[in-house]
């Protein structure tokens, strides 16, 4: 079971997972997080959809690590631009050296944001 509290801390309940994410899912809307590549997102019916799991599988460099990394950037992408507005937490269990690769990729998608807005 997980504890959930809400509101104040006196105010708490209990609830499985499985209804935690029933709970999750109906509160999602039906979008998806785009790529930023028209091909990858047309083979997943229009990129990552949220409230789902997608699994990306394949041999040692092809390219796993840096679509969870461009997702990672991706999901911020503002409702205005018609992204989803998410967060990430990116979490590294290989401990491989990410940081400087997802700063590099973070600056990018800035100004592919900045782009955007100003055409």
């Amino acid at each position: 079971a997980i504890l959930r509290i809400s509101g104040s801390h006196s105010s708490y309940h209990c609830m499985s997972a499985w209804d935690l994410l029933h709970q999750q899912m109906r509160t999602v809307d039906a979008h998806n997080i785009t790529t930023c590549n028209m091909e990858i997102d047309h083979l997943l019916e229009g990129g990552v959809q949220l409230g789902s799991i997608t699994e990306f599988v394949g041999l040692s460099g092809t390219g796993k690590t840096q679509i969870g990394l461009q997702l990672a950037c991706d999901v911020q992408l503002p409702s205005s631009l018609s992204g989803v507005g998410g967060q990430c937490i990116y979490i590294d269990t290989a401990n491989g050296v990410v940081g400087q690769r997802l700063y590099d990729m973070a600056k990018s998608f800035l100004r592919h944001i900045h782009d955007m807005t100003h055409r």
